[in-house]
């Protein structure tokens, strides 16, 4: 894993502790639930620009794709 990827996932976990302090115990994690997909679809078109394996590609556009239509039916 590269520093990059590192940073990300640093930043990601930063947006768990922000949504944390918002009440997130309160409401739930149902509303968020769309980040998680795209945030490892993100990771992975990522790590395809790093090694260009075409897997990391499909794989990143399936979980943005989900993310991201998941996100607007939520």
């Amino acid at each position: 894993m590269r520093t990059r990827n590192f940073g990300l996932i640093l930043l990601l976990l930063s947006f768990a502790v922000f949504f944390k302090h918002q009440d997130l115990l309160r409401r739930g994690w149902l509303i968020y639930w769309p980040l998680f997909p795209l945030a490892a679809g993100i990771l992975s078109i990522v790590e395809y620009l790093d090694a260009r394996e075409n897997g990391f590609l499909w794989l990143g556009c399936f979980l943005t794709g989900v993310g991201v239509i998941s996100s607007f039916l939520v």
